[in-house]
Protein backbone atom coordinates (compact mmCIF):
# COMPACT_ATOMS: atom_id res chain seq x y z
CA UNK A 1 0.00 0.00 0.00
CA UNK A 2 1.08 3.85 -0.63
CA UNK A 3 1.70 5.75 2.32
CA UNK A 4 -1.95 6.56 3.81
CA UNK A 5 -3.66 4.46 1.48
CA UNK A 6 -4.87 0.99 1.56
CA UNK A 7 -3.55 -2.22 -0.45
CA UNK A 8 -5.76 -2.67 -3.79
CA UNK A 9 -5.53 -6.35 -3.14
CA UNK A 10 -6.14 -8.76 -0.50
CA UNK A 11 -4.97 -12.21 0.60
CA UNK A 12 -7.19 -14.92 1.22
CA UNK A 13 -7.03 -18.16 3.46
CA UNK A 14 -7.69 -20.53 5.83
CA UNK A 15 -6.34 -19.98 9.23
CA UNK A 16 -5.65 -23.28 11.17
CA UNK A 17 -6.47 -23.10 14.82
CA UNK A 18 -3.88 -23.62 17.33
CA UNK A 19 -1.43 -22.42 14.49
CA UNK A 20 0.40 -19.00 15.17
CA UNK A 21 0.90 -16.97 11.87
CA UNK A 22 3.12 -14.14 11.06
CA UNK A 23 2.25 -10.30 9.10
CA UNK A 24 5.69 -8.87 8.07
CA UNK A 25 6.78 -6.25 5.65
CA UNK A 26 9.94 -7.11 3.52
CA UNK A 27 9.92 -3.72 1.65
CA UNK A 28 12.98 -0.88 2.88
CA UNK A 29 13.29 2.38 2.41
CA UNK A 30 16.44 2.74 0.20
CA UNK A 31 18.41 -0.16 -1.03
CA UNK A 32 20.89 -0.08 1.21
CA UNK A 33 18.87 -0.09 4.33
CA UNK A 34 16.99 -2.33 6.95
CA UNK A 35 14.02 -4.37 5.68
CA UNK A 36 10.89 -2.36 7.49
CA UNK A 37 10.28 -6.03 9.53
CA UNK A 38 13.77 -4.89 10.93
CA UNK A 39 12.55 -1.74 12.22
CA UNK A 40 9.30 -3.61 14.11
CA UNK A 41 6.90 -3.51 11.04
CA UNK A 42 5.45 -7.50 11.79
CA UNK A 43 3.04 -9.02 13.77
CA UNK A 44 2.09 -12.32 15.04
CA UNK A 45 -1.62 -13.79 14.65
CA UNK A 46 -2.75 -16.60 16.96
CA UNK A 47 -5.47 -18.45 16.03
CA UNK A 48 -7.85 -19.80 18.98
CA UNK A 49 -11.17 -21.06 18.84
CA UNK A 50 -13.74 -23.32 16.63
CA UNK A 51 -13.37 -23.42 12.79
CA UNK A 52 -15.65 -20.78 11.25
CA UNK A 53 -18.22 -21.80 8.18
CA UNK A 54 -16.31 -20.74 5.19
CA UNK A 55 -17.69 -18.75 2.79
CA UNK A 56 -18.56 -19.53 -0.98
CA UNK A 57 -15.54 -18.41 -3.15
CA UNK A 58 -15.53 -17.02 -6.58
CA UNK A 59 -14.25 -18.70 -9.11
CA UNK A 60 -9.99 -19.03 -8.71
CA UNK A 61 -7.68 -18.60 -11.51
CA UNK A 62 -4.81 -20.79 -11.30
CA UNK A 63 -1.04 -20.07 -11.51
CA UNK A 64 0.85 -23.37 -11.77
CA UNK A 65 4.41 -22.45 -11.39
CA UNK A 66 7.38 -25.20 -12.89
CA UNK A 67 11.50 -25.45 -12.75
CA UNK A 68 11.28 -22.54 -14.15
CA UNK A 69 7.99 -21.53 -16.00
CA UNK A 70 4.86 -20.29 -15.08
CA UNK A 71 1.45 -21.92 -16.74
CA UNK A 72 -1.38 -19.50 -16.34
CA UNK A 73 -4.07 -17.70 -18.10
CA UNK A 74 -2.75 -15.03 -20.94
CA UNK A 75 -6.03 -12.95 -20.71
CA UNK A 76 -8.50 -12.04 -17.94
CA UNK A 77 -11.37 -9.30 -18.23
CA UNK A 78 -11.19 -6.68 -15.98
CA UNK A 79 -12.65 -6.58 -12.50
CA UNK A 80 -12.22 -8.79 -9.35
CA UNK A 81 -10.13 -11.98 -9.41
CA UNK A 82 -8.97 -14.75 -7.17
CA UNK A 83 -5.68 -16.15 -7.89
CA UNK A 84 -4.01 -19.54 -6.20
CA UNK A 85 -0.62 -20.71 -7.16
CA UNK A 86 0.41 -24.37 -7.64
CA UNK A 87 4.29 -25.34 -7.31
CA UNK A 88 4.46 -28.33 -9.29
CA UNK A 89 8.66 -27.72 -9.29
CA UNK A 90 11.10 -29.79 -7.61
CA UNK A 91 12.18 -26.28 -5.76
CA UNK A 92 10.20 -23.81 -3.80
CA UNK A 93 8.81 -20.86 -5.70
CA UNK A 94 6.84 -17.39 -5.62
CA UNK A 95 4.56 -15.95 -7.86
CA UNK A 96 5.00 -11.71 -7.75
CA UNK A 97 2.60 -10.41 -9.63
CA UNK A 98 3.29 -6.59 -10.60
CA UNK A 99 1.09 -3.88 -12.51
CA UNK A 100 2.99 -2.53 -14.99
CA UNK A 101 2.51 1.56 -15.65
CA UNK A 102 0.61 2.38 -18.72
CA UNK A 103 2.27 1.88 -22.06
CA UNK A 104 5.13 -0.55 -20.05
CA UNK A 105 5.44 -4.00 -21.30
CA UNK A 106 7.05 -7.30 -19.73
CA UNK A 107 9.61 -7.35 -22.25
CA UNK A 108 10.65 -3.62 -22.03
CA UNK A 109 10.88 -4.18 -17.93
CA UNK A 110 13.05 -7.17 -18.47
CA UNK A 111 14.87 -5.35 -20.77
CA UNK A 112 15.92 -2.87 -18.20
CA UNK A 113 15.87 -5.61 -15.61
CA UNK A 114 18.75 -7.12 -17.83
CA UNK A 115 20.92 -3.33 -17.67
CA UNK A 116 20.57 -3.05 -13.95
CA UNK A 117 18.33 -0.35 -14.41
CA UNK A 118 15.59 0.83 -12.35
CA UNK A 119 12.42 -1.37 -13.00
CA UNK A 120 10.49 -0.03 -9.74
CA UNK A 121 9.92 3.33 -12.24
CA UNK A 122 8.26 0.48 -14.31
CA UNK A 123 5.51 -0.90 -12.03
CA UNK A 124 2.54 0.98 -10.91
CA UNK A 125 1.89 -1.31 -8.35
CA UNK A 126 2.65 -4.66 -6.82
CA UNK A 127 -0.33 -6.36 -5.48
CA UNK A 128 0.61 -9.33 -3.64
CA UNK A 129 3.34 -12.66 -4.04
CA UNK A 130 2.27 -16.08 -3.22
CA UNK A 131 4.72 -18.73 -2.06
CA UNK A 132 4.78 -22.70 -2.18
CA UNK A 133 6.47 -25.46 -1.44
CA UNK A 134 7.75 -27.98 -3.98
CA UNK A 135 4.30 -29.91 -4.85
CA UNK A 136 2.48 -27.62 -3.10
CA UNK A 137 -0.16 -25.17 -3.39
CA UNK A 138 -0.03 -21.54 -1.78
CA UNK A 139 -1.54 -21.27 1.71
CA UNK A 140 -3.71 -18.32 0.58
CA UNK A 141 -5.09 -16.96 -2.81
CA UNK A 142 -4.49 -13.58 -3.93
CA UNK A 143 -7.74 -11.42 -4.41
CA UNK A 144 -6.89 -8.95 -6.84
CA UNK A 145 -9.05 -5.95 -9.26
CA UNK A 146 -7.59 -6.08 -12.70
CA UNK A 147 -7.50 -3.02 -14.35
CA UNK A 148 -8.95 -2.93 -17.95
CA UNK A 149 -6.20 -2.42 -20.65
CA UNK A 150 -3.25 -3.16 -18.15
CA UNK A 151 -0.58 -5.50 -18.61
CA UNK A 152 0.73 -7.52 -15.44
CA UNK A 153 3.81 -9.69 -15.19
CA UNK A 154 4.06 -12.66 -13.25
CA UNK A 155 7.57 -13.35 -11.67
CA UNK A 156 9.61 -15.66 -9.31
CA UNK A 157 12.94 -13.93 -7.61
CA UNK A 158 13.93 -16.75 -5.82
CA UNK A 159 17.52 -18.38 -6.33
CA UNK A 160 18.42 -22.14 -5.56
CA UNK A 161 21.27 -20.51 -4.18
CA UNK A 162 23.49 -17.80 -3.34
CA UNK A 163 25.57 -17.86 -6.39
CA UNK A 164 22.59 -19.33 -8.52
CA UNK A 165 20.67 -16.63 -10.99
CA UNK A 166 17.02 -15.73 -9.61
CA UNK A 167 14.57 -17.75 -11.41
CA UNK A 168 13.12 -14.73 -13.52
CA UNK A 169 16.71 -14.94 -15.18
CA UNK A 170 16.04 -18.15 -16.15
CA UNK A 171 12.47 -17.94 -17.95
CA UNK A 172 10.44 -17.95 -14.83
CA UNK A 173 7.77 -14.59 -15.60
CA UNK A 174 5.19 -14.39 -17.76
CA UNK A 175 2.63 -11.49 -18.69
CA UNK A 176 -1.18 -11.84 -18.32
CA UNK A 177 -3.08 -8.67 -20.32
CA UNK A 178 -6.43 -7.29 -19.16
CA UNK A 179 -8.97 -7.18 -22.17
CA UNK A 180 -12.53 -6.29 -22.11
CA UNK A 181 -14.75 -4.08 -20.09
CA UNK A 182 -15.58 -4.49 -16.75
CA UNK A 183 -18.99 -6.49 -16.58
CA UNK A 184 -18.70 -8.27 -19.71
Amino acid sequence: AEPGGRSAAGLATDLIAGREYVALCVFKDNPGGPEHFDLGMYSAISVHGPAVAQQARPRTDAVIGRDYAFAYPATLSPGRHTLAFENHGKVPHEMILMRLRKGITTDSMLNVAKTNGNTDALIDDAPGLLIAQPGKSSAGQLEVQLLAGREYTLACLFSDSTNAPPHIALGMYGRILVTGSLGH
